[in-house]
């Protein structure tokens, strides 16, 4: 009778800590790409995995490891559940965000969930235990979440950052409109149209969008050796639409620009009310452009020349950058940023 060969006992997290010389709590972090692992540490854990082939062997168990209800040890065709984290659903550029990330999640056989919810410090456990018992595989988040929280998730699930995102966390992906350098070029664009004095309106830098176009109008006037003035641009509070026309006709009349910039179609929308409050006529005396291309932008009169964002490839590309990191965990973490485009309507004039 011959013998059996011995079982070979697959490698566990212990033996991946032994190899590498480091604690089973920093192969757990690394795991979960926790942000205070350091990229030597970090690279060494990696290696030493591959080399014991932890990875294969522990596919069952690997979920447990994460501390996750992820289940990657599935057959590779097997649907299952992603979550898109919105809770901009009321705003139109984001309908084209849903989109392609349905589009992306259908194509490959998966299903995406439409979570409204902010997800702050104070649900953060909430968030965490839903998604674990309805197995969730992984989240897409268009708002810009806490440092903290967003390596919280990421310490749970697979995350990627789209629309908004907080850039100080490189460790994770994120994809999104180049909000800089939008409003950098929606300025040239306006300056090239004969608009010497611009004045951009921006709704409440609550956002960092908002913010990241608030510094490209102002870089903007670097580039072209200009000096810029605080009062080039006016935040318009969060109020009641049938008075944000009112409000706007004392900057028009204070400043009296060549051109407004608005941060969304619907300020565009109060700006033309106030121009035509003060006989302001559009675009002959004052050009209008929005930064974001909205359902509100053609429902005026002039159509409102805007940016137009490309918000169904972000959405689809995303899904497909959550998916590829949720079969790899090792994937390279990717920072991508979208241009723009410029659509001429009757609020700008011919160059």
């Amino acid at each position: 009778m011959q013998k059996q060969a011995p079982l070979t006992k697959a490698p566990t997290i212990y033996d991946v800590a032994l190899e590498a010389g480091v604690s089973p709590a920093t192969v757990s972090r690394v795991m979960n790409h926790y942000s205070q692992v350091k990229r030597d540490t970090s690279e060494k854990v990696i290696a030493t995995m591959k080399k014991l082939d932890f990875q294969r062997n522990e596919a069952k168990s690997a979920p447990q490891l994460l501390g996750s209800s992820v289940n990657r040890a599935l057959p590779s065709n097997q649907p299952r559940v992603f979550v898109l984290s919105i809770p901009h659903t009321a705003s139109s550029p984001y309908a084209a965000f849903i989109e392609g990330a349905q589009t992306a999640a259908q194509k490959n056989g998966h299903h995406l969930l439409i979570n409204s919810t902010p997800v702050d410090r104070y649900n953060f456990d909430f968030f965490i235990a839903t998604m674990k018992s309805h197995n969730i595989a992984g989240i897409l988040t268009t708002e810009t979440i806490a440092a903290p929280d967003l390596s919280g998730i990421n310490d749970h699930l697979p995350l990627v950052q789209c629309g908004e995102y907080n850039a100080s966390v490189e460790q994770l992906s994120s994809i999104s409109i180049d909000d800089t350098a939008t409003a950098r070029s929606a300025a040239d664009i306006l300056r090239a149209r004969g608009a010497g004095k611009l004045l951009y309106i921006t709704a409440p830098l609550e956002r960092q969008s908002l913010v990241r176009r608030s510094q490209g109008f102002q870089q903007s006037y670097a580039e072209n050796g200009e000096l810029f003035s605080p009062d080039f641009q006016y935040v318009l509070p969060s109020a009641d639409p049938l008075y944000a026309a009112e409000k706007l006709t004392e900057p028009l009349k204070r400043i009296m620009p060549d051109a407004v910039l608005t941060s969304d179609a619907r300020q565009a929308a109060y700006v033309l009310r106030a121009a035509d409050m003060l006989g302001i006529r559009v675009p002959d005396r004052l050009q209008i452009l929005s930064l974001e291309d909205e359902p509100a932008a053609v429902q005026v009169f002039p159509a409102v020349s805007a940016m137009s964002g490309a918000y169904y490839e972000i959405g689809f590309r995303a899904f497909e950058l959550l998916l590829s990191e949720f079969l790899d965990p090792y994937a390279r973490k990717q920072h991508i940023l979208l241009s723009s485009e410029y659509i001429r309507r009757k609020t700008t004039l011919v160059p």
